[in-house]
């Protein structure tokens, strides 16, 4: 797999930021069998994308952006598609927010924002091979953008509508939290979105996410993915602080079988990172992960870095336990190093650094 991306942004003088992109992919795979296990596909695309808000009216704020994207294909070794294909898909979106603004006697900030969304896109050409965008989360970085495919292979196409709504709170002592509260509704399905992904049917799961951040380096980030039923399809929250020598994380998911992601199982996972800065030399990491489904362990690690004025070594144990008892957990060893002094523009006051002065 390589991928080759340029951006440029514009400030045209009829206003709004013009945004272009040019980028090229290709993924190669050594068999040659026909289908998914000998496909090789390359890409080349382009887009336009124009964007540009007004506020109006009693505090609203709107804006409006307008996108032209075309990508080239050309397949090999797979006869259920065309050769070479060109698809072109041109979307336009209007957003309307109303943020309102308060601040109590402490100091305290309150902002509301309700938010609607509204966009329509389709697709000229072929339909191109889907190598980047099988798995798919449904966030509030993506509540109300044009696509929710994660790469370029797949995109929405249709009407659709998104409303959401977003509090933040912003704390005298320096704490921040937000909720969101989101939801979308499509004039047509698409089943390149998997069933747990929350983006499968005309409309999309309800969508509840919270973060909250405070001075010293302290964050806790959760998400929930609802649907009618109020049964949860995708959970998920990681929280986690760092200073200047110590980072400590922990993660939590839980996910819905889906044998279109090839999970047959409910997913309940722990994910514990923690790493230790012990010197301008020294440094330690270690990892677990942990099954709580299966009431097993998944994996365990730990790695040591040693490094000087010029070189970087990593030593490194994990260990990788199995479901089956017919087969035996696994320990694999790494060693690797690095010559850091050498990296052209390196600033900063770091061994390295002193080692390429």
């Amino acid at each position: 797999m390589a991928e080759l991306r340029y951006e440029k942004r514009l400030q045209p003088e009829f206003g709004g930021t013009l945004t272009l992109e040019a980028s090229v992919d290709t993924a190669y795979r050594y068999s040659d069998d026909d289908g998914d296990r000998g496909r090789d596909v390359t890409r080349a695309g382009g887009r336009v994308n124009w964007r540009d808000d007004w506020l109006v009216g009693a505090g609203f704020v709107a804006e409006l952006q307008g996108q032209l994207r075309g990508d080239l294909y050309h397949v090999q070794d797979d006869s259920s598609f065309v050769e070479s294909e060109l698809r072109v898909v041109p979307s336009v979106s209007a957003t309307l927010r109303w943020p309102w603004a308060m601040t109590t006697a402490s100091g305290t900030s309150h902002v509301i924002e309700p938010t609607v969304f509204a966009a329509w896109s389709d697709r000229f050409g072929g339909t191109s091979p889907n190598e980047d965008s099988t798995r798919n989360e449904f966030d509030r970085a993506n509540l109300f953008a044009l696509s929710r495919f994660a790469g370029d292979d797949a995109v929405e196409t249709g009407r659709q509508v998104a409303a959401g709504l977003r509090w933040t709170r912003f704390g005298a002592g320096g704490i921040t939290s937000t909720l969101t509260f989101g939801r979308i509704a499509k004039s047509q399905a698409d089943p390149e979105f998997t069933p747990s992904s929350g983006l499968r049917g005309t409309a999309s799961n309800w969508l509840v996410s919270s973060q909250i951040s405070a001075p010293g380096g302290f964050i806790l980030d959760t998400r929930a993915l609802f649907d009618d039923q109020a049964e949860v399809n995708r959970a998920a929250g990681i929280v986690a602080w760092q200073n200047r020598e110590i980072s400590l994380s922990a993660a939590y998911i839980w996910q819905a079988a889906d044998p279109e992601e090839n999970r047959n199982d409910t997913v309940s996972e722990w994910t514990i990172d923690a790493g230790f800065k012990l010197n301008e030399t020294w440094s330690v990491e270690m990892d677990a992960r942990y099954d709580i489904a299966a009431d097993r362990p998944v994996r365990g690690g730990i790695g040591i870095q040693w490094r000087n004025e010029c070189v970087t070594i990593d030593v490194s144990a994990s260990r990788r336990y199995t479901s089956s008892p017919n087969v035996a957990p696994t320990t694999t060893y790494g060693l690797s190093g690095s010559l850091s002094g050498f990296s052209a523009g390196r600033s900063g006051g770091g061994p390295a650094a002193r080692c390429a002065q």
